[in-house]
């Protein structure tokens, strides 16, 4: 038998053998704060299971899942990230009160976290590669073993003149002059990159410009938030000058361009890749003709194919060293892969909890790396499909990737300000560079792979040694955010090779900026 006093505040119970228990009720305020205890507990292990959620990127499997769990579509001020990370959220309390773990009591649920009776549970699932794709994947696998072997066969022989100048005392004297050819060459290159200053600047747009690439020895292509392509010219005097325009290339912004040459005749032409925020990429033929020996080149921008699939705005494209396929990520995030000759999607990969952003391509044709904005950057095996290798250690989102000519380290950056380069044969991290005070943008490399490039939302573009990570100059000119960087070589008139360079930038301060 149970009895309650008039007050609300006690209970007494009866056994019905003599014993009697009084209870003290709790009142409305201490309710109040239990429930916003159990509400602080399933937020805390919401947010550790949330990173391991796997949610829809589709923008209408997303509405639906919301619409199946009782949430609205879209809040005020959200955007389609900040809609996918609410679903995200939501999945981890659902998952958190349906175990009825850490430490949330199921009794006391806060309102509107009701457990669901389904839980989304997430399968793997295979699909058959389509014939082209194993063609291309035969082509990638033929390149690479090719490339691979010319490139160890280099290194090996570095390695020996390194040793036959220990122990053979005959040829030392050879062998110790070309050492230091090589060692003059990279102090030569390191004197120029230390001395390399603000040469020229141009407004190219009225909106900033997001992306630059350099074509060959005189032409480089810049891209903008206003859908403009602008192919440059360098003369002789360091000159840089406007020689075609291609206007409203996209539908929305420019994010990315790659280039890549056809030919290498004086009648060249390259091929370009642009991604864009409207969701589409497209591959332009930019052709540099000679109409007469003595007057200047003309340069037309044609346009080829518009690559569509994803289901996001595009972030940043790549090519193959082959010239055969392009690479695109997104922020829906996948990362795809493209035949440049008939603008068929050849691969769509999943693998990436968030969007995915930076491409870098290895030397060989054999891997490529994705970066994305969990801090993740992963290595695909282009010749299996499979992700052999990742590399976690950025604090922020990894922004861009790039490998170091000599295929055996990887170099990554993004918000945190930092440079870490990886050692793909030890699948450790190699140096960690505090590089930037701001998120780092793009990383390029020069050809000898001695020299790379780095610009920043700090307003600075910087030059490192990749021989003991090293600055050797800080390029300060921009007035807002250096959104890209990319080296174009020149040719050294003492010694007729290519071991010089200059280095062109553009950023949110709308203009073209040359150093060398």
């Amino acid at each position: 038998m149970t009895s309650i006093s008039s007050d609300g505040m006690h209970q007494h119970q009866h056994t019905g053998e003599g014993d009697q228990k009084e209870v003290l009720s709790l009142t409305a305020d201490s309710l109040l704060e239990k429930e916003k205890q159990q509400s602080l507990l399933l937020e805390l292990e919401a947010k550790k299971r949330a990173f391991a959620m796997v949610v829809p990127t589709l923008a209408e499997e997303v509405t639906k899942a919301l619409r199946q769990w009782n949430q609205p579509i879209r809040l005020f001020g959200e955007d389609a990230a900040d809609i996918r990370e609410r679903l995200r959220m939501t999945l981890a309390r659902a998952s958190v009160l349906q175990e009825g773990k850490g430490g949330v009591d199921l009794a006391v649920v806060p309102k509107g976290h009701e457990p669901d009776a389904t839980i989304t549970t997430t399968t793997t699932t295979y699909t058959h590669a389509s014939s082209q794709l194993v063609e291309a994947r035969h082509l990638f696998c033929q390149l690479s073993l090719h490339r691979a072997k010319k490139r160890l066969e280099n290194e090996r022989y570095r390695r020996s003149l390194r040793r036959r100048l220990e122990y053979d005392d005959d040829d030392s004297s050879s062998l110790l002059l070309l050492l230091k050819q090589e060692d003059n060459k990279c102090r030569h290159l390191f004197r120029h990159a230390a001395q390399v200053c603000l040469e020229g600047s141009q407004y190219g747009d009225t909106r900033p410009i997001s992306a630059v690439c350099s074509i060959d020895n005189n032409f480089f292509v810049s891209a903008s938030w206003n859908a403009l392509i602008q192919i440059w010219n360098i003369d002789s005097k360091k000159n840089i000058t406007v020689h075609s325009t291609k206007t409203t290339a996209h539908h929305d912004r420019i994010m990315g361009i790659a280039s890549f040459p056809l030919s290498s005749s004086s009648a060249s032409s390259s091929i370009l890749a642009t991604a864009s925020i409207d969701r589409t990429a497209k591959l332009w033929k930019v052709n540099t003709t000679p109409n007469d020996p003595n007057t200047t080149t003309t340069n037309t921008i044609e346009e080829l194919f518009t690559l569509k699939g994803h289901q996001a705005r595009l972030c940043k494209t790549a090519f193959h060293p082959s010239g055969k396929h392009v690479f695109t990520t997104s922020f829906d995030t996948s990362w795809r892969l493209w035949d440049v000759q008939t603008s068929q999607e050849l691969l769509l990969q999943d693998g990436h909890d968030k969007e995915t952003f930076g491409i870098g391509v290895h030397p060989d044709g054999s891997l490529v790396s994705i970066t994305d904005f969990g801090g993740v950057v992963q290595l695909w095996d282009l010749r299996s499909g499979k992700s052999v290798l990742h590399f976690l250690g950025h604090a922020k989102r990894v922004l861009c990737s790039e490998f170091h000519p000599n295929g055996i380290q990887l170099t990554t950056a993004g918000d945190d300000g930092t440079i870490r380069a990886w050692d793909l044969r030890k699948r450790a991290s190699l140096a960690i560079i505090p590089a930037h005070s701001n998120l780092i943008s793009q990383i390029r490399y020069f050809a000898t792979g001695d020299v790379f490039a780095t610009c920043s939302f700090d307003s600075t573009c910087r030059l490192w040694s990749t021989r003991d990570w090293t600055m050797l100059n800080t390029l300060q000119g921009h007035e807002g955010k250096v959104a890209g960087v990319d080296f174009i070589s020149s040719n050294d008139a003492a010694n007729d090779k290519q071991s010089l360079f200059s280095v062109v930038t553009c950023g949110f301060d709308k203009t073209i900026k040359m150093w060398s």
